[in-house]
């Protein structure tokens, strides 16, 4: 009976695995076709330092084209930057410009009707501004400057125009913004300030004045900005993901530190605009530096198979319903053959209502709201599904247990991320939303599971607590917490700068970096815990110390499932990642059962 519900268990993973591989060839595809990654500056940082090197504007831009540059970031003007600059002054009820320009002085003028609904009268370089207070006329935007955005466009490089909110601006001013920014060559717009332009009530009037002036929305990643989330989630179709470093961050790092955070960010994360800042503001000439740097982070996107050029959004992957439906009830036979391996008690209400819920999340798969539920489902029972085979069907060798437990619990993220394959995912419009419950459920069944299959469990739980006991239990549950404020999409837990530095390395010397807690704890421990079964095979299986043990190999094996839930991360990457931290976690942990096994011989 054992045998059999093993063999098909086998067999359904495998088909299991097959039908999400199918899956996610979609997704792939959809990926593959999108590598190009927009390098952008600052115009202002251009301009700052083309004077310093006594360079003109365009001069600067040709340099940084030839380099790599592929597009430049403009903040929309106002009025008040025209006084600041010396192009215009205020008085009572007027704004004088210094020089008479007519192009200036439209501006201006759609400024003012926009925004307020002004009518200004054509000629002359007075602006009359009737009863409008001069700190009220410094906030009014004119848009981005029509003369710099020809010459950007004219050397080959694609704009990104940052616009503001304003207080108290009606739809129409939305419309008339985009417009303007269309007009004048915008090919993507960024939020500036705290909120996306016409937040709340002006959203949908924002989306379709993008769609219809065919002009991209650029999230920019870590931001808070009121609207972005909204944004992204109603359109995904329309959105290209941005990556920016402040100079207080960039300061901090080194080159070598500054191209990993630019290349990561767009080969690990989908980041589709690289927004720079220099490295350095000193250079003989100045902007020799800022050329070096751009042709260096040109050169680590192409290292990372990349092309700088300009981006476009995502396109939906297109898996057919009909697939995504069959890969979610396929998840049913394996549940049916894991419970009868766990030893569940079918005539226990709670195990049968545990069983019937998850029967239900993994039938619910089989619709669009439903396949969040059939996901969660998959990631906690492959890894637990993996660990119980270690019992019913002992591996022949350590090498073997290694490579099928892993094999099992990867289907389990495999299932994840072949349910959730769709445009939101890929944009990070939409996530996984199980992915702690997913991660630390598994570790505690499998710990709870081994343990009591010691027959001594329930003396166990009368017989007092010792030092040593209390000791290990804390650690373990410190370790897991501290684990859980570092998992998840977006972790709040900080990183020390040790481990900054260690990351660093890894990067350095590996393609991809493994995740730390799979080859430096999990996978290890699955080697010597497999290695402690085989050897104990005459003896009971689950002792306290072999629970404890499964607990700390599950981290490993959780871990890798949890590689696959993040979605917006290439496929590629993932896998890449996920072999990578095998490899180097079965190589410590062989070197680490050989040295336990020659001491525990010389001490016998």
């Amino acid at each position: 009976m054992i045998q059999s519900a093993v063999r098909w268990l086998l067999v359904s993973c495998v088909v299991t695995a097959l039908l999400a591989c199918f899956s996610l060839s979609y997704r792939y595809r959809a990926e593959s076709l999108n590598r190009a990654v927009g390098v952008t500056l600052e115009l202002d940082t251009v301009a700052d330092f083309a004077a310093s090197s006594n360079l003109s504007v365009a001069e600067a831009l040709g340099q940084l084209k030839s380099a790599g540059l592929t597009g430049v970031v403009m903040s929309e003007e106002t009025i008040g930057d025209l006084v600041s600059d010396g192009r215009a002054s205020l008085v009572p009820q007027a704004i004088l410009l210094t020089n008479e320009d007519t192009a200036l002085r439209a501006r201006i003028a759609q400024g003012l009707e926009r925004r307020f609904n002004m009518f200004v009268p054509n000629g002359g370089s007075t602006i009359p501004i009737g009863g409008l207070s001069g700190s009220l006329a410094r906030t009014v935007a004119i848009s981005i400057d029509a003369e710099a955005a020809n010459e950007i466009r004219g050397n080959g490089l694609f704009i990104v125009a940052r616009m503001s909110n304003p207080a108290g601006v009606s739809s129409d001013y939305v419309r008339k913004t985009i417009a303007a920014a269309a007009e004048a060559g915008t090919g993507f717009f960024l939020p500036q300030g705290d909120q996306v332009l016409g937040r709340r009530d002006a959203l949908p009037v924002l989306l379709e004045s993008l769609a219809q002036s065919k002009i991209l929305y650029a999230t920019p990643e870590f931001a808070k900005i009121g609207g972005d989330a909204n944004v992204v989630a109603k359109a995904p179709e329309q959105v290209v993901r941005l990556h920016a470093a402040q100079a207080a961050e960039i300061d901090k790092l080194t080159l070598g530190g500054a191209l990993e955070r630019y290349g990561k960010a767009a080969a690990e994360r989908n980041q589709r605009i690289l927004l720079l800042r220099p490295l350095s503001y000193t250079s003989d000439p100045p902007m020799s530096g800022l050329t070096d740097f751009v042709k260096k982070v040109s050169a680590q996107l192409r290292k990372e198979g990349l092309v700088p050029g300009t981006p476009h959004a995502f396109t939906d992957p297109g898996t057919p319903s009909w697939l995504l439906a069959l890969l979610a009830i396929s998840v049913l036979p394996a549940l049916w053959f894991g419970a009868q391996l766990s030893g569940i008690n079918f005539f226990n209400l709670g195990s049968r209502l545990a069983l019937i819920l998850a029967v239900a999340a993994v039938v619910s798969g089989v619709t669009e709201a439903g396949r969040n539920y059939a996901a969660l489902v998959a990631a906690m029972l492959y890894p637990v599904l993996a660990f119980t085979l270690l019992v019913h069907a002992p591996p022949k060798n350590i090498l073997s247990g290694y490579v099928r437990t892993s094999m099992i619990s990867l289907v389990g993220g495999l299932v994840v991320a072949g349910l959730l394959n769709g445009l939101p995912f890929l944009v990070k419009a939409d996530s996984f939303s199980g992915v702690k419950l997913a991660h630390f459920a598994p570790i505690a069944f499998i710990g709870i599971w081994f343990w009591m299959r010691n027959g001594q469990w329930r003396s166990a739980m009368v017989d007092p607590v010792r030092w040593g006991q209390a000791l290990l239990g804390f650690v373990l549950l410190t370790a897991l917490l501290f684990m859980a404020t570092r998992t998840g999409n977006d972790s709040p837990a900080g990183v020390s700068g040790v481990e900054m530095q260690f990351r660093a390395l890894l990067d350095q010397w590996l393609y991809v970096r493994p995740r730390t807690k799979e080859f430096l704890i999990g996978h290890p421990a699955l080697v010597i815990l497999l290695g402690a079964l085989i050897a104990r095979r005459s003896e009971t299986l689950a002792s306290g110390w072999l629970a404890i043990g499964a607990m700390v190999a599950a981290i490993g094996q959780t871990s890798l499932v949890n590689t696959l839930c993040h979605l917006h991360t290439p496929l590629a990457v993932g896998l890449t990642r996920i072999l990578v931290g095998l490899v180097l976690g079965g190589i410590i942990g062989a070197l680490g059962w050989g040295a336990w096994s020659r001491f525990a011989t010389a001490h016998k």
